[in-house]
């Protein structure tokens, strides 16, 4: 305190050294250390980031050892026929699938086809031979195939095809359908609505953060250590893919959580930061005194969070098995994040973190005189309606639920302008005595 009664909020604090210094965490002792590291991390999600994506597989929704899964294998050993997992859709520009031209090209797709090992064409429009296989207005027609191997693998050869097949051209125009094209759509779509929703709530979160930080530094911190957690865990899912399989979704889990993670631990963090600098303890005591309870509660939350997740891989598919190996590592690198390199940044900022800012230091409250003390004060006194309010808050919220039809991902969950979404439907019998199997793009 001054001569005058107002509180120093100066950065000028004494050295630190001695056996005072040899107590103090590894980031108050070398905070240009960590967050030299920090940033190495960073620099390595960067780079793996492309790798360890593509390590990602699709598929992973069933149980290997269902009986369903069995009974799958079986037909695709022993009736290929019956299971084709890839429709090559032809459309003639003359407007005729028996036309030279649409022929021609059903040749060529047919021999690219079988000309990958494994490869089966179990239907085709070409020389008429299944006119199943042609539309119903004569201007496209069905190859159908099926491709060997797992999710992942089947998928990898689908795209190589669709490579090399796909498009307009020689009067007519290719598109692909089937499973493997909508897992293939779908991974597509999911990294194409990944990189918009970042663009939207980054800077929606930064604006946030700033009414709620009340500045521009301190909001800019949970900023920093989200981004260290998403890339981070991208260097560790490099490792994890390399070892089990990870589903394309855990690409979802990973910026969610970590992102929401990062701000929860970091207003935890800066926020006491900030209290413990207002009562007039230097920057080491002020740490210090952060990590030994708001620090602890961070350990506890991850510790917590990850437990839960920890419970999924009792389940078998590795849809969900890679939720549990992703949402692990996001969560221990985010609390890496905020009990090192945070603690790190904050103690080279020092009151610094509060330039440009809108937020005018005051005298520290007590706890039960501050809004969300007031709340939890009437919390303890009247926990039996409080309950039953946030109880049916809950019930209402959940009430949707009643309706919910869980399904395994399918060309619903992709927009119809894709590829995967236009899908051949049957057509409508022509009689009920003869019905007509001939195919209906829609």
């Amino acid at each position: 305190m001054t001569s005058s009664g107002q509180l120093d909020t100066g950065t000028a604090d004494p050295p630190v050294d001695g056996p005072r210094r040899r107590r103090l965490a590894l980031a108050l002792r070398r905070p240009r250390l960590i967050l030299v590291l920090a940033f190495l991390v960073m620099v390595a999600g960067v780079v793996l980031a492309g790798s360890a994506t593509a390590l990602l597989k699709n598929g992973g929704f069933d149980d290997p050892s269902s009986d369903s899964v069995a009974a799958t294998n079986v037909l695709s050993r022993h009736f290929p026929a019956t299971q084709p997992n890839l429709s090559v859709l032809v459309r003639a520009d003359d407007g005729k699938i028996d036309g030279a031209a649409a022929q021609r090209a059903g040749r060529q797709i047919v021999d690219t086809l079988r000309s990958h090992a494994g490869v089966k064409v179990v239907g085709s429009y070409v020389g008429g031979a299944d006119p199943t296989m042609q539309g119903k207005d004569g201007s496209y027609g069905l190859v159908l195939a099926r491709v060997p191997g797992d999710d992942d693998a089947s998928g990898k050869t689908a795209k190589q095809l669709h490579d090399e097949l796909a498009g307009h051209r020689d009067g007519v125009h290719v598109t692909f359908g089937g499973i493997l094209q909508i897992n293939n759509d779908m991974s597509d779509q999911l990294n194409a609505d990944l990189g918009a929703s970042e663009l939207v709530a980054l800077p929606l979160t930064l604006i946030l953060l700033f009414f709620v930080f009340r500045g521009v530094i301190a909001a800019l911190l949970p900023l920093f250590i989200g981004v260290f957690a998403i890339l981070g865990s991208f260097a560790v899912l490099d490792g994890l893919g390399r070892l089990t399989s990870i589903s394309v979704f855990a690409l979802n889990l990973i910026t969610a959580l970590g992102l929401g993670l990062a701000i929860d631990y970091s207003l935890l963090i800066v926020s006491r930061f900030r209290e413990e600098r207002a009562k007039g303890l230097d920057k080491a005591a002020a740490m210090s005194a952060t990590l030994r309870t708001a620090g602890r509660t961070v350990l506890f939350s991850a510790s917590v969070v990850a437990a839960v997740l920890l419970t999924m891989l009792v389940f078998k598919q590795d849809f969900l098995r890679s939720f549990a190996f992703a949402g692990v590592a996001v969560v221990a690198v985010t609390a890496i994040g905020a009990l090192l390199p945070l603690p790190a940044a904050l103690m080279l900022l020092g009151d610094r973190v509060d330039k440009w800012s809108i937020r005018r230091r005051k005298p520290a409250r007590e706890p039960q005189n501050r809004l969300w003390g007031r709340i939890a004060g009437i919390s303890m006194r009247r926990p039996l309606i409080l309950g039953l309010v946030a109880l049916a808050m809950f019930v209402v919220a959940a009430s949707p639920l009643r309706s919910i039809q869980l399904n395994v991902p399918d060309e619903r969950v992709l927009p119809t302008s894709s590829e995967g979404g236009r899908r051949p439907r049957p057509s409508v019998p022509s009689s009920p005595a003869r019905p007509s199997r001939r195919a209906r793009w829609r």
